[in-house]
């Protein structure tokens, strides 16, 4: 049986997943990637209100952009949680706002 070559491999799952080998290799850093480029959109949306939480648009607007910097640091970066105390406060805040990432 012939063994199909890796870079057909991941171009076939690429087009039938969404995703390319290698991201399974370095999950955070894919799931970073794709949360920093959601909340990039959805900042840019015009947004009907904010969680309690947050105290007004503009406060939920900084919160916003608070994450979106962090997971796109995180993307960048070789983190490997070297901040922990940021990391522990963002992915907190993270899961916070997450029920309220709708319109």
């Amino acid at each position: 049986m012939m063994k199909i070559p890796f870079f057909i491999r991941n171009i076939w799952s690429k087009i039938t997943t969404g995703y390319w080998l290698e991201d399974l290799w370095n999950m955070d850093d894919y799931l970073a990637r794709q949360i920093a480029r959601g909340l990039k959109a959805y900042i840019k949306t015009k947004r009907n209100g904010h969680p309690e939480f947050a105290e007004n648009q503009d406060k939920w607007n900084e919160i916003l952009n608070e994450l979106q910097d962090w997971f796109n640091w995180y993307s960048l970066e070789d983190s490997d949680w070297e901040h922990y105390e940021r990391t522990e406060k963002i992915l907190n805040l993270f899961a916070k706002s997450f029920p309220s990432l709708w319109d």
